[in-house]
C-alpha cells in the first residue's frame, strides 16, 4: 500500500499499489523498496510521500501509465502536463517523462501550424 498525502493538509488519499510494478517503473521506487536498511515502510508495507494538490490530482493517471505503459497515454492532456511531468521527473519514470515531452512537442508544432 501506499499513501498520497496532500501538502498543507491533514487528507489523506490512499492507493493501493503493487511494490513489484512501482519498482519496475520507477527507479525511486525500486531504490526505496530494496533498501538494505529495514525502514518503518518495509515493516508496515505503507508508504506516505507528500504531494502538491495538482500533482495528487494527477497520481492516478500516473498509475494508470505505471500499470499500463503499452497503453500509451491513457489520461494524458495538456492540463495534466506539468504535474505528470513533476510526477515522471520525482518519481524517475523516464518513459513517462519522454511520452510527456513528446506529447507537449506535437501540441506546440501543431499551435504553431495553427498560427
Amino acid at each position: 500500500d501506499s499513501i498520497a498525502k496532500r501538502q498543507k493538509t491533514d487528507k489523506q488519499t490512499t492507493f493501493h499499489v503493487h511494490r513489484c510494478i512501482l519498482s519496475q517503473a520507477s527507479l525511486y521506487f525500486k531504490s526505496q523498496f530494496s533498501a538494505q536498511i529495514e525502514t518503518v515502510e518495509q515493516r508496515s508495507s505503507t508508504s506516505t510521500i507528500h504531494l502538491h494538490e495538482l500533482a495528487l490530482q494527477a497520481f492516478s493517471v500516473f498509475l494508470d501509465y505505471v500499470y499500463n505503459p503499452e497503453q500509451g497515454r491513457l489520461g494524458f492532456n495538456i492540463e495534466n502536463a506539468v504535474a505528470l511531468r513533476h510526477l515522471a521527473m520525482n518519481f524517475r519514470v523516464d518513459r513517462l517523462l519522454k511520452g510527456i515531452i513528446d506529447m507537449r512537442c506535437k501540441a506546440s508544432h501543431i499551435q504553431f501550424l495553427n498560427e
